[in-house]
């Protein structure tokens, strides 16, 4: 499809119309203080006003306006219009061209074959399309823990939406995310590898720098210039960035624009930027609408279209650089590539509910484990997100893991049912034909059982083609002993699993993961309750989501939530759902009970002792501790169950959901309460 590209090119104090005679032009001193300002959104009438400014600037004159209205009967039958906006100027670059607009067609760029792209014509690009047989991406996530409390937001919603948009077809993009951003961390990736597309996840900061971790504590975050960021990191000549970030396309007078220098310093890359914030979601939905056009139409010039007429709100924000609007960036092979794709196996449960969140401590504590180890455990209290966070790994870590299995061991209760499962599941799928898993079947028929198990493992593993994140979720009273080893069968399965190459294995379960009496399985990781920005976070996640009488809800009776549970996701999610008056209410609830019935038989072993730890209403010593329960019970309720949870140096807790749900049953009566009030006095 052929496309109409009309230069509009502007200096400090001219512009002219595809070539025509300069004319001079004049901004209002009331159209650059609604540009500039930051503390709200614009309402649609400023928006109208701004956009017809710029119209009457552009189109100033009879012979002008007379050329457009022939230009726009053009794309009226067909013909793409595409206006290209061509200045030096970085502060003409804050300039919205994008919401040109007059009375007659209302703003431009919200029909359908009307576009505008961005250059500097001091910046000489390449106009030959680059052959791939597979594009590379960077998902680059920089979200520090200080940005996270205060702009919390979920990365696997914009993750997911890149593999969605960019992962269906076959094989043709190959996705490598980098959630450690600091500037170290990406000289090192940039280092060993190239990369045709780099996307960046987060948030910017006025003037075009970027949110990035601190080098020497990653907790921390760092205002990083274009200076800096130019200096220290190498890249090797991407045809596109898309930089997902607030203001990134915006300059100071002090500090030009981001997305303004990475397009004159790249010798051929597209810029993809925001001129002004963006809300989470609505950046979210845009990477969406442009990646899903990407492979099929990749000329600059027509990659913003979806994104203009889908969204109603900050259509115009998101700007694009391009030297050659109507050539596309790459040519992809797609005949060959299907015809060498390998199917994977992709086994997950549930979409991840609304009611659950993106939890930075726990993923960048086992993204730290992912990268130097073969394997991690979740253990924790049940209902505090074991089994949701194992999941959310699975689909945050996809593009290094292209198969990933995730199994329930209450469904498969041994070594040899297991792979069987994993087996049908690869059947299926399409990975394994049902003759090929009939005769491995057969095979191991009449074998003995750890042969039969090492002759399946050989069939499942050698059928995969690329990594396995494997979970095996609720290993306790299936694969392990009351007091948390493995048991004799699962200890050689799992045993196994960890020797093979290219395998990634995640446990999870409510009791401690040990080998043996004394040895627990290392790499073990507590999943805990929210913290406050967390529940913040989900409060935020219910309101936009529509669940605005179940926020409002939690809002109400936070304070007595936590009291009575903490801030026990289970418990939280359950009070959302039923929202009754007297929240201690839910301990009644049958599925809330099958999550915590687990721990009666340990506390009946020993129940005095229990009565007391139940009776304590305010956190403990361990010195403390040690004249109410022996060491054998403080072993099994802390290191083996994690019931008692250590809060501060040297201050430990009964987990506040464990207490209310066992108080009533392990009551002291008044003797024992007052001998343990004359042992609380000493």
């Amino acid at each position: 499809m052929e496309m109409r590209v009309v230069s509009i090119a502007i200096d400090g104090e001219t512009l002219s119309v595809d070539g025509d005679k300069p004319t001079s032009y004049r901004f209002t001193e009331r159209f650059w203080n609604l540009v500039e300002r930051e503390d709200r959104d614009l309402t649609p009438q400023e928006l109208e006003s701004l956009g017809k400014e710029v119209f009457f600037n552009i189109f100033s004159t009879r012979e002008r306006k007379e050329r457009l209205n022939k230009w726009l009967e053009e794309a009226r039958e067909g013909t793409p219009l595409v206006f290209k906006v061509e200045s030096d100027s970085e502060k003409i670059h804050n300039i919205p061209f994008e919401l040109i607009c007059n009375d007659e067609v209302g703003f431009f760029l919200k029909q359908r074959d009307i576009h505008m792209v961005r250059d500097i014509p001091a910046v000489s690009k390449p106009i030959r399309p680059v052959e791939k047989d597979a594009l590379r991406m960077l998902f680059i996530l920089s979200l520090p823990l200080e940005t996270y409390r205060e702009h919390p937001l979920d990365p696997l919603e914009e993750l997911n939406v890149v593999y969605g948009a960019l992962c269906g077809g076959p094989g043709l993009v190959e996705i490598d995310v980098e959630e450690k951003a600091s500037l170290t961390a990406l000289e090192r990736r940039f280092g060993r590898k190239a990369y045709d597309i780099i996307h960046f996840s987060g948030h910017g900061a006025s003037g075009g720098h970027l949110v990035m971790e601190d080098d020497e504590d990653q907790a921390r975050e760092k205002v990083v210039s274009l200076e800096e960021f130019s200096r220290r990191v190498y890249l090797q000549n991407p045809v596109l960035y898309f930089l997902d970030a607030c203001q990134t396309a915006r300059s100071s007078p002090l500090s030009p624009s981001l997305a303004y220098h990475l397009y004159r310093s790249s010798p051929r890359a597209v810029v993809i930027a925001n001129v002004l914030s963006v809300y989470d979601h609505l950046a979210t939905e845009g990477a969406k609408l442009v990646y899903q056009g990407l492979l099929e139409e990749s000329r600059p010039g027509l990659m913003l279209k979806d994104l203009r007429i889908s969204l109603q709100k900050d259509w115009w924000k998101p700007v694009i650089f391009a030297a050659n609007p109507d050539r596309p960036l790459f040519l992809l092979k797609l005949e060959e590539r299907e015809a060498k794709e390998t199917p994977r196996v992709v086994h997950l449960p549930a979409k991840i509910r609304v009611d659950y969140v993106y939890r930075y401590p726990l993923v960048r504590r086992a993204s730290d484990l992912i990268e130097v180890s073969n394997h991690l455990v979740l253990h924790g209290v049940g209902g505090s997100g074991k089994s949701i966070l194992a999941g959310y790994l699975a689909r945050f870590f996809r593009g290094r893991f292209p198969n990933v299995l995730f199994m329930d061991l209450r469904e498969y209760p041994t070594p040899l049912g297991l792979l069987k499962g994993m087996l049908r599941i690869m059947v299926r799928q399409g990975v394994v034909s049902n003759e090929e898993a009939q005769k491995a079947l057969e095979n191991v028929e009449d074998m003995a059982p750890e042969f039969a198990l090492d002759e399946l493992l050989q069939r499942v593993m050698g059928s995969l083609r690329g990594r396995l994140f494997l979970v095996l979720d609720n290993l306790e009273g299936v694969a392990q002993e009351r007091d948390g080893r493995l048991k004799e069968d699962w200890r050689d399965l799992i045993a196994q699993l960890l020797t093979r190459d290219g395998l990634f294995l995640v446990l999870a379960s409510r009791l401690k993961v040990y080998q043996d009496d004394r040895n627990p399985l290392g790499n073990t990781m507590t999943v805990g309750e929210y913290t406050g920005p967390e529940v913040g976070f989900l409060l935020n996640k219910l309101l936009r989501a529509g669940k605005i009488v179940e926020g409002e809800y939690l809002l109400r009776k936070m304070g007595d939530i936590e009291i009575s549970f903490g801030r026990h996701p289970l418990a939280i999610a359950h009070l959302a759902k039923k929202r009754p008056e007297d929240v201690k209410s839910i301990v009644k609830d049958e599925e809330f009970r099958g999550y915590l019935e687990f721990y009666r038989e340990y506390f009946d072993e020993s129940p005095q002792e229990t009565q007391r730890l139940l009776a304590l209403e305010y956190p403990f010593s361990h010195q403390f501790l040690e004249h109410l329960v022996s060491i054998d019970v403080w072993s099994v309720l802390q290191e083996r169950l994690g019931v008692i949870e250590e809060i501060g140096p040297d201050i430990w807790r009964v987990s506040p959901v464990i207490r209310t749900y066992f108080a009533t049953h392990y009551p002291l009566d008044l003797q024992e309460m007052g001998a343990l009030k004359e042992d609380l006095m000493e």
